[in-house]
């Protein structure tokens, strides 16, 4: 096994606490960070071959970018948790956010569990399909047990079939896109990190027990508001690969949702020989986005208010995301961040998401891209078929 870099949160000052008595609540939060401010339903998309790099290509990261890294994304995160407790209404919210960054925190520094756990389990002994590979990673905190999904970046599909987006991102992706979520507070995305195991870096997001796939559950008339901030979260990220099994469903009586597998979002804007735009930046393909059409703008409209304009009026919440971007994108970060917020802004003041949004041409205009970008290998399947 690897042994496990410190976690930024581990290396600096980081101290959240909440105290109260009978008399007064006094919430005391602080932080000091580097110097730094604080059948067709369950298919991956369309057919196409899954490339993963071949085991002799493997390239072990230096400790120096793997520290850098992990520092980075941590420093990043808290940033982004500092902005919203500095602009928290009340006591009772700067608990939530305290809760859920102590969950970020166990997710990030717990210690893997010894034998005889397996603390790494292939997830497709589970059933659990997917085109990159993935583990659950099972973790122990002050004698608790956590789960995570944990997804290396080195067993990441290559050129997945998807437009714009780079290979070896996808793992920044998935914390990328938990970010957006939280600077918006939709809080539908699962806690997410990055950490540096076994097979190397890559994304641990916290696995949500007792839950079925969207695709796998007939009645989709629960937790209509959960829905409506997926959709959202999906069209403002270019989510290429929205499909009903990349939301989860609680088996309890309020299913809740939950929006996983945010590692194809993003996607950079692709362009053919003649620089004419074979497929937009934040191309977006969800079903989840075409479902709520059927919800009525008394449940879309509120929440649309709600969560645009607490963004929209925070410039700290704004900076924090916008560095993030910069970190996970990096050239393509400034065009995906115009987009990003030529996004929120227009549906600024809306009464629902686009009822004009196109499945079909957006899947169309996502598989020109991805051969345009990969021209090689439409020439390989022309031979092939002939």
């Amino acid at each position: 096994m690897r042994e496990r870099r410190p976690s930024q949160f581990e290396a600096d000052a980081t101290h959240f606490m909440i105290s109260s008595d009978s008399e007064k609540e006094e919430t005391e939060v602080s932080s000091e960070l580097g110097g730094e401010s604080k059948k067709e339903e369950e298919e991956k998309g369309e057919e196409g071959t899954a490339v993963l790099a071949p085991e002799s290509e493997e390239r072990r990261e230096s400790l120096a970018e793997v520290s850098e890294l992990l520092r980075n994304a941590d420093r990043l995160t808290v940033e982004l948790y500092d902005a919203r407790i500095a602009e928290a209404g009340s006591p009772e919210e700067i608990r939530e956010i305290v809760k859920d960054l102590n969950t970020l925190l166990e997710l990030r520094e717990a210690e893997i569990c010894k034998p005889p756990c397996n603390h790494l389990e292939d997830m497709k002994d589970k059933g659990k399909k997917g085109a990159n590979q993935s583990y659950l990673l099972r973790l122990v905190e002050r004698g608790r047990e956590l789960a995570g999904v944990y997804k290396p970046i080195k067993g990441e599909q290559r050129m997945a079939r998807k437009a714009g987006i780079r290979d070896d991102t996808q793992a920044q992706r998935e914390l990328l896109t938990f970010l957006a979520d939280r600077a918006l507070e939709l809080g539908v995305v699962p806690p997410t990190v990055l950490r540096d195991e076994d097979k190397g870096i890559g994304s641990v997001q916290a696995f949500v027990e007792n839950t079925d796939s969207a695709a796998k559950v007939r009645d989709r008339t629960g937790d209509p508001e959960g829905s409506v901030k997926i959709a959202l979260l999906h069209f403002i990220t270019g989510q290429q690969d929205g499909h009903r099994g990349n939301v989860l469903i609680d088996r309890t009586s309020q299913k809740r949702r939950w929006a996983i597998d945010g590692a194809l979002s993003f996607g950079a804007a692709v362009h053919d020989e003649k620089g004419q735009e074979v497929t937009p930046v934040l191309e977006v393909n969800s079903k989840i986005l075409k479902d709520v059409g059927d919800i009525s703008e008394a449940v879309q409209a509120p929440i649309l208010e709600i969560h645009l304009k607490k963004f929209l009026g925070s410039p700290r919440r704004q900076e924090s995301l916008r560095k993030a971007f910069d970190f996970v994108l990096g050239d393509e970060a400034e065009a995906t961040w115009n987009a990003f917020m030529g996004k929120i802004k227009g549906l600024s003041g809306e009464k629902e998401l686009p009822r004009d949004y196109d499945i079909e041409t957006a899947r169309k205009n996502i598989v020109a891209g991805w051969m345009q970008e990969h021209p090689e290998l439409k020439i390989k399947k022309i031979a092939a078929a002939a």
